[in-house]
């Protein structure tokens, strides 16, 4: 092919492409051979996940993430009783009761994991039991608190010869020994009163208080009165000799007897026991101190608040919990025949609140059964997080008594009815046996979990310790 030609196969090759181009055009716009630029519709597509959120556990159900049940029962062959219970900062439970070994109580000290099981680092496999501290074999748990740093105080009374009662504390260290730097080879033996046939001391409740000091209340008595006792300890056992007159010790010796159960401390430091006066029968009875141990006049009367409720026959508080406000909580019993739980409010300067309940007093209802419409008994009260209270103690059934937890509102004392949809929760047979079961008494936990501690009959209606933790 010469030049000519393929210049002009070249040519004819250009033109058949633009007619193509141009057919490809027509076909899509007859109208025009311009491409037409058609807008085009996006539709979105929504591509996050919606991750549903598990149901959230009712409040005040049992937490089965606890020992796969809720609750765990101490396997004693003879039975035992848990009185009360607190955590150390690894979120460990401590409990504090006694062991019986077929004739006579010893003091025992169980420690939990977070999930429910036995601690085996602690004790033996768990569990703690106090050699007899004075041979009788006759021990009686108070209390039980954790130090800063770490270590385990528990306080009671033991029985000596012919029975006159000494008070104690014993420290353990985080392995479940006795701590030989505290008091004499770990344990604080005092018997405040001397002479007498009938002389006895009992520590009944412990507490850290301000600066690490331990704090004591209980009772000493000689052959004509009892007398409430407030001390407080350094942190090795020695008395604190800034506190009460120069020898860490405070008595209310009156011309007849008081008793000594609960124990709180305020913002200021100031300190608050709670029990009874027995006259002819026990009086409702809170006592006021400064923090040096002295009795603040402004409370009450001469430090005191006595009140002696219309039919009853005895009265008695239990347990204290003191709020920001410094108002204080006092729980406990009357007893008009039948024991009736009772909580009253007072103001700093020992005046009832009279928002709360009736008249400042309010009496509780027996949650767990018809057979005695009053009979149940107030063990423990605290705050929760909150600042709702929590109640723990017993009802009857008609038959045997019941476990009853109840969180109340502060302000008026009505049923918190967020908590399992009625403000309260009746346990029972936990143990494994139909007969009678108490709740000692109540914490929350780091966690915000409710942890209680108290007993349940087996079916050889033995009193085990059991502790259970609910969801709040």
């Amino acid at each position: 092919m010469n030049t000519q030609h393929k210049l002009l196969a070249l040519i004819f090759g250009f033109g058949l492409l633009a007619f193509g181009v141009i057919g490809i055009r027509s076909c899509n716009d007859k109208s025009s051979t311009k491409i037409a630029s058609t807008p085009k519709t996006i539709t979105k597509v929504d591509t996050q996940v919606k991750i549903q959120k598990p149901p959230q556990p009712q409040a005040g159900s049992l937490d089965t993430t606890f020992n796969k049940v809720g609750y765990s029962v101490d396997a004693s062959a003879l039975g035992s009783i848990g009185k009360k219970v607190t955590y150390d900062a690894k979120g460990r439970y401590l409990v504090a009761g006694m062991r019986s070994n077929g004739k006579f109580n010893k003091i025992a000290v169980w420690r939990y994991l977070a999930d429910g099981t036995p601690d085996s680092t602690f004790g033996t496999k768990g569990l703690y039991v106090n050699p007899s501290i004075t041979g009788y074999d006759r021990d009686n748990a108070g209390a039980i608190a954790v130090t800063k740093a770490g270590k385990i105080l528990v306080s009671g009374y033991t029985d000596t010869a012919n029975y006159p009662s000494k008070a104690f504390i014993f420290q353990l260290n985080d392995q479940g020994v006795l701590d030989p730097t505290f008091g004499k080879g770990g344990i604080v033996l005092e018997a405040l009163i001397t002479g007498g046939r009938y002389q006895a001391d009992l520590f009944t409740n412990i507490m850290i208080g301000p600066q690490g000091k331990i704090l004591i209340v209980g009772r000493s008595s000689d052959s004509r009165t009892i007398n409430i006792v407030v001390m407080r300890y350094n942190a090795n056992g020695t008395r604190d000799a800034s506190f009460g007159g120069g020898d860490g010790l405070v008595f209310i010796k009156l011309a007849y007897s008081t008793h000594g159960f609960a124990i709180d401390v305020d913002k200021q430091g100031n300190i608050y026991a709670g029990g009874s006066t027995y006259k002819s029968r026990h009086t409702w009875s809170i006592w006021k101190f400064t923090s040096a141990g002295v009795l603040d006049t402004t409370f009450g009367k001469f430090g005191q608040v006595m009140e002696s409720f219309a039919g009853s026959k005895g009265d008695m508080v239990q347990s204290i919990a003191i709020d920001e406000s410094d108002n204080i909580y006092a729980a406990g019993y009357l007893n008009t025949g039948v024991p009736t739980g009772l909580i009253v409010k007072y103001d700093p300067k020992g005046a009832r609140v009279a928002d709360f309940g009736t008249a400042g007093k309010l009496l509780l209802k027996n949650e767990a059964g018809p057979g005695k419409p009053d009979s149940n008994i107030v063990h423990g009260i605290t705050f929760d997080a909150s600042g709702k209270l929590l109640v723990s103690g017993y009802g009857h059934n008609g038959g045997n008594n019941d476990f009853i937890i109840r969180k109340l509102n502060p302000t008026d004392g009505s049923y918190d009815t967020a908590f399992n949809a009625t403000g309260y929760h009746v346990l029972d047979d936990l143990g494994g046996g139909a007969f009678h079961d108490s709740a000692y008494d109540i914490i929350e936990d780091a966690a915000g979990k409710l942890v209680v501690v108290g007993y349940s009959s087996d079916a050889n209606r033995r009193n085990q310790t059991v502790i259970m933790r609910l969801h709040n």
